[in-house]
């Protein structure tokens, strides 16, 4: 188990704080969905199949989107030109 300091406690509560209010306020601007937990877009996906299907388009696409973003960062970490882009 790692033991941290105060100020490093401290500095977790904020940014964990801080994550809880801009995802608040993403949900609250994007209609109801989630824009930091995939796992909240894939039920509303399920739900939005179930009930109206033509409605699961957005999660479809917020999905795909971070999918996409996921990749793309995977696949530069594996490239050693933008690895050595960001050493410089």
């Amino acid at each position: 188990m790692h033991r941290y300091d105060r100020s490093r406690r401290q500095f977790a509560i904020a940014l964990s704080g801080l994550a809880g209010f801009v995802d608040s306020v993403g949900f609250l601007s994007a209609g109801g969905y989630f824009v930091s937990f995939m796992s909240g877009n894939t039920t509303r996906l399920g739900v939005s199949l179930g009930i109206d299907p033509a409605q699961a388009l957005l999660p479809v696409l917020m999905i795909c989107c971070a999918t996409i973003r996921v990749r793309r960062r995977d696949n530069q970490d594996e490239n050693p030109v933008c690895r050595d882009r960001r050493r410089a």
